[in-house]
């Protein structure tokens, strides 16, 4: 039975480490599923402050496109006329690098100033003649890559220009830079060209968590987080936790069985040496399991010596006295 309870007490020590060590893996995963959810949501808020920005900006816009002075020089279809109108909406927007205004017609690339007017940018602008919104993009490359902006300018309800706005992107790069992440990664990207990222590269391996797309923009923030499902931290608690006890149970009724019959073996010792003491037998060889059982048939096998020590000392006594009566009896006669 010690053995028993020696087996129940390392199953049930075993145990209790086994859930300690899955209730601290939950733990740990909760607070970094909770890290999680929060980058997640900051990044959702970097998304919504990326697109007020451009809806700012397009608001800007919009207001330059209904000046009297802009719609008087783009009626005179003058180059001067319209730069001298334009020049001080640039000189007070703030972040532009270049202000244009484009009229209906063949557009040729301007590489005079910076940022350059590419062919993407007259693309874009091909685009705003019939499109009233065209989402912003980054443009050109290298010292000539800017945040490009249209906006329509009408007249009439009819469009007779295009005003193309050039911005610095440096908000854009500097977009994630402040959020702390840890277990994650993000990218801000148009298309394939990251605009700005953060965190551990090398968590990309395990597949894309989820996006945030930024409103009136093809500009998408991915991110990438290490996995904490609660399924299978659900499903690994059930089995650390049921495979040990069902294990406990098991090694419980085997071992139960075990010492059962083991004590059956040794209780039909002890009815034999019972037996064999009530015919008068005191010796022989007594294999039992059980230190108890072993002392029990010591104390038999002693108490029988013990009775049967006193047994003669008795029926000793009794013929001494019988032969000192004799005696007497025979010195009186004579």
């Amino acid at each position: 039975m010690v053995r028993i309870f020696m087996a129940l007490s390392g199953f049930a020590i075993l145990l209790l480490i086994a859930v300690s060590l899955i209730v601290h893996s939950l733990s740990v995963a909760e607070i970094e599923r909770c890290k999680n959810n929060a980058v997640i949501a900051k990044l959702k808020g970097v998304s919504l402050n990326i697109s007020t920005q451009i809806e700012f900006l397009e608001k800007i816009l919009n207001n330059i496109s209904h000046s009297p002075l802009l719609l008087t020089a783009v009626k005179s279809k003058e180059a001067i006329s319209i730069q001298k109108a334009i020049t001080p909406f640039e000189n007070n927007l703030p972040g532009v690098m270049k202000l244009r205004l484009l009229l209906p017609g063949k557009q040729l690339p301007d590489k005079t100033n910076i940022p350059h007017l590419g062919f993407a940018d007259i693309e874009m602008v091909k685009r705003g003649f019939t499109t009233p919104q065209v989402p912003a993009a980054i443009q050109g490359t290298e010292a000539n890559r800017h945040l490009g902006i249209i906006h329509q300018v009408l007249k009439e309800n009819k469009v007779v220009g295009v005003l193309l706005a050039s911005f610095h992107y440096d908000f854009l790069q500097k977009a994630l830079r402040n959020i702390s992440v840890e277990n994650m990664y993000a990218e801000l990207r148009q298309g394939s060209l990251v605009l700005s990222k953060i965190g551990d590269n090398s968590l990309k391996h395990l597949g894309e968590t989820g996006q945030a797309k930024i409103k009136g923009t093809n500009w998408i923030i991915y991110y990438w987080a290490i996995p904490t499902h609660d399924m299978f931290y659900m499903s690994l608690l059930a089995a650390t936790v049921l495979i040990p006890i069902l294990l406990l149970c098991l090694a419980t009724f085997i071992a139960f069985r075990r010492e059962t019959a083991i004590l059956h073996k040794d209780q039909n010792v002890v009815v034999n040496v019972v037996r064999g003491l009530l015919k008068g037998k005191t010796h022989g060889n007594h294999p039992v399991a059980f230190n108890e059982m072993k002392i029990l048939i010591s104390n038999l096998l002693q108490l029988q010596r013990v009775s049967a020590t006193q047994q003669a000392k008795l029926e000793g006594g009794s013929e001494s006295e019988l032969a000192n009566l004799l005696n007497l009896i025979d010195t009186d006669n004579k």
